[in-house]
């Protein structure tokens, strides 16, 4: 083993060291926000010999899935184990990383590329912009992406290494790679931006123009995918608001600005960012494509020599595309989606140092790491406590519904019903169209025994949206509750006029019909519907058992 790869090694373990140190008090914090969609609320993972149901429930994002299905079947719901998880695809990301930066930093003749791997992968590994990538489990799905990206690129560029020493074509290093191009596509879309990366490489650091041939595997995972997501998803292109094209790209010009900046100053992040649309011909929206493009033509004139810090700024830009342009996303803004971008950041930081300049790598290093490593074990300590963070949301956006609400759910979801009646009814003060703030708030009143505060919650949701069916759906439940038969029916079959494929309304005239009206073929016809839209349902047992007693 020569004396890089073992510095190397060395300089690894005590990354993984830090990281421990860093997360260590994270391992213990609950699921919150889209874990209780993704890990708690996900039926599909809860048994691996129903492999097809596993991969089917987000054909984007197979790899991933199944690591939680994985992480079901060894801890059951105890988060402790999943973070355990999260923690070591970060360290093994740091591995490949380090390997990416050593590689490329060799093939470009950097004098020092160990200690710039180092530098660079240490500041990452340990900065607290990493936490929602490796704390909240949802955002597993950036790490683990990551982890096959930058192995991905690591062999590329061994690969272009080998050919550049040896001459020929590096071929065995070249399939690897493009297996495990394959895997991180089977992880999250962000990934098919690797044949731009690989080409950018080619082009800044390799011996030639890009050997195209070698790309046409990827252009197959493309369009498999592709196709895989027109027979699965919903949409092809996700779309959960109604966004114009032109605000979106505005939008996501300013989110770019705000990761440039968390990254250089890790002060007020949370879980949740607003971020308002920018309209084009607003002084904000002009500032935004001032700022950012004085940004681009600042790094375009500083990397005119510099081909390292090139590669990483183009790879900084390429995989933040899928997730932060033109997908009109509800959330514009989520830390964990710039986990890579970080890395990137760090190296065209270090790489842009004159070689000699060792020093000061060191200093920069023995200032930030532990700098960060204290800062992030305060980020972790935020984590802890879903309520935490979102009251920390609120802190930050105290005039948005949309973070009063998410503190509304962590306290009932923490029992605390007379806070989360503040939280939603906060919301609804700052914005009275609030749906979901009106519709949960009637939830907590009927959980507090107020059916009277509980209906008038969910008429008021109606009058802001009169085919709001969540609303519908729990006026029919409380009616039912309440022995006032004939509107419990009248609202749930409003339900299904709005929203068919409510599993909701189905239960509940199907429980109706069962035991109150007594109509069997109403009662099969709404527990067979309920079964077929989703066999998974909560109460699916319960469901097939009453089939079971209508059908002999």
């Amino acid at each position: 083993m020569s004396r890089e790869k073992l510095t190397l090694r060395m300089g690894w373990l005590v990354i993984v060291a830090l990281i421990a140190i860093a997360f260590f008090n994270g391992l213990h914090a609950p699921f919150v926000y889209d874990d209780k969609i993704e890990v708690v609320g996900n039926p599909t993972i809860r048994d691996l010999g129903q492999l097809v149901a596993v991969l089917e429930y987000n054909v984007s994002r197979m790899l991933l899935i199944l690591s939680y299905a994985w992480n079901y079947r060894s801890f059951g719901l105890d988060p402790f184990g999943y973070h355990v998880t999260s923690l070591v695809i970060h360290a093994l990301c740091v591995w490949s990383a380090l390997n990416l930066a050593f590689r490329l930093g060799t093939l470009a003749g950097h004098r020092r590329p160990v200690w710039a791997a180092l530098a660079a992968g240490s500041v990452w590994a340990v900065h607290p912009m990493v936490t929602e990538g490796v704390t909240y489990i949802t955002g597993r799905s950036e790490s683990l992406c990551a982890l096959f990206v930058f192995s991905t690129l690591s062999l590329w560029a061994g690969a272009l290494l080998r050919e550049k020493e040896q001459g020929g074509v590096s071929v065995a290093l070249r399939l690897l790679a493009i297996f495990l191009g394959f895997l991180s596509m089977g992880t999250k879309e962000v990934a098919i931006m690797i044949p731009f990366a690989l080409v950018w490489m080619e082009w800044l650091l390799g011996t030639g123009r890009p050997k195209w041939r070698w790309y046409v595997p990827f252009l197959g995972a493309i369009i498999l995918g592709v196709a895989g997501r027109a027979l699965y998803a919903e949409h092809l292109l996700p779309r959960e608001v109604d966004r114009p094209f032109l605000v979106q790209i505005s939008t996501q010009a300013e989110v770019w600005l705000r990761y440039l900046g968390l990254w250089l100053l890790p002060m007020g992040q949370t879980l949740y960012h607003h971020v308002a649309d920018v309209t084009v011909p607003s002084g904000r929206g002009l500032g935004v494509f001032v700022a950012l493009g004085g940004v681009v033509f600042g790094m375009v004139r500083w990397t005119r020599s510099r081909p390292l810090v090139a590669f990483a700024l183009g790879c900084a830009a390429i995989f933040l595309i899928p997730s932060s342009s033109v997908v009109a996303l509800k959330e514009s803004m989520a830390e964990h989606r710039s986990y890579q971008t970080g890395l990137y950041l760090a190296l065209a930081l270090v790489w842009s140092l004159p070689d000699k300049k060792v020093r000061l790598m060191g200093l920069g290093v023995a200032v930030l790491v532990p700098l960060f490593v204290i800062m992030t074990i305060s980020r972790n300590k935020v984590w802890t406590s879903e309520v935490g963070l979102w009251e920390e949301a609120t802190s930050l956006s105290p005039e948005v519904a949309e973070a009063w609400y998410g503190l509304g759910d962590a306290q009932r979801f923490a029992g605390n019903l007379e806070s989360s009646v503040v939280a939603y009814e906060t919301a609804i003060e700052k914005n009275d169209t609030h749906l979901d703030s009106w519709n949960n708030l009637g939830i907590v009143k009927a959980q507090m025994g107020d059916s009277h505060g509980a209906r008038r919650a969910w008429k008021s949701a109606l009058k802001v949206k009169r085919t709001y069916c969540k609303a519908h759906a729990n006026l029919g439940f409380l009616a039912s509750q309440l022995g006032d038969i004939e509107d419990a029916i009248v609202e749930f079959r409003t339900t299904l006029t709005y929203c068919p494929n409510n599993l909701v309304a189905h239960y509940g005239l199907g429980t109706l019909y069962a035991d109150e009206r007594r109509n069997r073929d109403r009662a099969v016809f709404h527990f067979e519907a309920l079964l077929e839209l989703e066999p998974g349902f909560s109460r699916a047992v319960e469901v097939r058992e009453r089939l079971l007693e209508l059908t002999w």
